[in-house]
């Protein structure tokens, strides 16, 4: 492309219209376009209304903590909340109690843009720069009928986790959460303007997502509906354009969003400055809804190929049984949580041991099974009805095993981490002392999130121990 034609804003209609949506959806459709989904496209209906997701997260976190802050009370931001909070409490509590508002508000209705994203299927990986989960729900209920089967990575600067693999090479949609996602842990998602700032000078450090940005350097990007001000829209097209911006040799980014057309000077600084920037002067879901359309409407094409991958030989166990994994043990009846566990685990960049080839007993075995428990970080069995039975069963030997291990480490570091997956008590399991006389955690509702979180914590504690 010209300069003169990558600085052009897109018009309403027209030749060149169409030849700007043909080829964003031949892009699309060879796999080379990654968009970066902002807070304007989460808008939500509640009590016969639509209104922002974080308009409504803002009130509602004001109710929850019992403040009243200063500015208008129909269009508060989070950043208002907590501070009218930090004059009162622990600014930490804004963490949790939000993410508590966020889990109650999980029955709304997800937003129609986020699902149409869903439905373009070369799509493969979605950068969001929000804290909620609607995206991932969507591609979820879009493509593997309401499975959580969406891989999920959040990025944080004090966890910086990055992409497993380059963006060819991802065998399942994913959704990278840019500043972080909702949990418990205070600072690792972005509530404020000061945890946005934190975000985005980790995000220019040694410790940066640098596969993830790699990825956007290489690939058109669509930013859609950003919402940020002036100098954090900025950095998010320079973030798209890891060379400077006059450089003309790389990629495009597509840019739909409001406050490109409000803001003049913003509006300069792309023209003028950023030359492999597309500007469409338009509401994000008004973009999105055009890009749906446009792209089901476009001949379909054969989904690029994946180069085969080798399956390890089934006398072995998996190569990731290394050094300072988690050992993850289970019944066999629960082997899909226990799979879905060591995903999350592995999308946090923790190594995992997980017996995915059911190799049977035999003394070869066990000692391989012992072996990897002295060489292993944490050993996390999941306990569920299934780990009550009578019977024979296999995962009862790596129990004993990791009870004659625990013993070689000090009291005070963790390594036995059981972790109940249904409403089993510590008590059903009184003759294991082994597992009752420790900490359980639990898995909630399915959700894995928490649980690597947790996890990722004691993993760290293992390490510095």
């Amino acid at each position: 492309m010209s300069a003169d034609a990558t600085r052009a804003s897109i018009p309403a209609s027209g030749k060149r219209n169409d030849a700007f949506w043909n080829t964003l959806v031949a892009l699309i459709n060879a796999g080379r376009v990654i968009p970066i989904v902002g807070q304007d496209l989460v808008i939500v209906e509640h009590e016969n209304r639509r209104e922002p997701l974080n308009a409504l997260l803002a009130r509602r976190l004001a109710e929850a903590l019992d403040v009243q802050p200063e500015g208008d009370p129909t269009n508060l931001t989070l950043t208002q909340v907590a501070v009218a909070y930090k004059q009162v409490g622990d600014l930490q509590d804004v963490y949790a109690t939000l993410h508590n508002v966020l889990a109650e508000l999980r029955t709304l209705a997800i937003p129609e843009p986020l699902l149409k994203l869903a439905r373009i299927l070369p799509l493969q990986l979605f950068v969001t720069t929000t804290i909620d989960d609607f995206l991932q729900r969507a591609i979820d209920q879009e493509r593997h009928g309401g499975r959580a089967e969406t891989q999920v990575i959040s990025y944080a600067p004090q966890r910086a986790n990055d992409l497993p693999r380059p963006l060819v090479d991802l065998e399942q949609s994913t959704v990278f959460h840019l500043m972080g996602r909702a949990s418990g842990t205070p600072f690792e998602y972005a509530v404020t303007e000061e945890d946005v700032l934190e975000f985005v000078r980790s995000l220019e450090s040694d410790e940066r997502p640098r596969r993830l940005l790699g990825e956007l350097d290489d690939n058109h990007v669509l930013i859609i509906g950003s919402g940020y001000s002036d100098w954090l829209s900025r950095f998010f097209v320079r973030l798209a354009q890891q060379p400077r911006l006059l450089s003309m040799d790389q990629e495009t980014t597509v840019i739909a969003d409001r406050s490109v057309s409000s803001d003049p000077a913003l509006h300069e600084f792309l023209s003028q400055f950023s030359l492999r920037s597309r500007l469409f002067y338009a509401d994000p879901v008004v973009f999105v809804d055009e890009l749906f359309q446009r792209w089901q409407a476009a001949p379909k094409v054969e989904p690029r190929p994946r180069e085969a991958r080798p399956m390890p030989p089934p006398d072995k166990p998996p190569p990731e049984s290394h050094a300072w994994a988690v050992f993850v043990s289970y019944a066999s009846e629960d082997r899909a949580i226990a799979e879905k566990l060591s995903n999350g685990l592995r999308a946090a960049q923790i190594p995992v041991w997980f017996d995915r080839w059911e190799i049977k007993g035999g003394d070869l075995w066990a000692a391989e099974i012992e072996e990897g428990l002295r060489n292993c970080s944490l050993f996390a069995p999941l306990i569920s009805k299934h780990t009550l039975t009578a019977g024979a069963r296999y995962f009862r030997t790596e129990w004993d095993a990791a009870g004659r291990v625990a013993p070689m480490f000090r009291p005070s570091r963790p390594f036995i981490v059981p972790i109940a997956i249904d409403d089993t008590s510590p008590e059903e399991l009184s003759d294991y002392p082994l597992l009752t006389k420790r900490q359980w955690e639990r898995l909630r509702d399915g959700q894995v999130d928490e649980l690597v979180d947790r996890i990722r914590q004691l993993f760290r504690k293992a390490k510095a121990s």
